[in-house]
């Protein structure tokens, strides 16, 4: 998964408002588990293609939304068994208008 940090800035970033990009930080490494719930616990709300992050934020009273891929694993079933499975998002069946209601 290494290859998404070098993918980040066209696909994620440099779309940005100007006035949004000076608040997000970009990190070149992967993190621990605590740093991630310390940065989630002071967050708005987690929109995640990873399917661990939104546990991390839900631990931490943060709304999370889980986008899920055909090609992720069986993962994907945890939030079933969580009682979390309303947010789990398919990437095909929805629109990023569809995050906002």
């Amino acid at each position: 998964m290494s290859y998404q940090i070098d993918i980040m800035d066209e696909l994620l970033l440099d779309p940005l408002p100007d006035d949004v990009k000076p608040s997000v930080v970009k990190k070149s490494e992967y993190w621990i588990t605590d740093e991630a719930a310390s940065v989630y616990q002071r967050a708005f709300a987690i929109v995640s293609m990873e399917c661990h992050s939104p546990i991390i934020a839900y631990a931490n009273n943060t709304p999370a939304f889980y986008v899920r891929q055909k090609e992720d694993t069986i993962k994907g079933q945890m939030y079933n068994d969580l009682g979390l499975a309303d947010w789990v998002f398919e990437i095909d069946a929805v629109s990023g208008e569809d995050y906002l209601r």
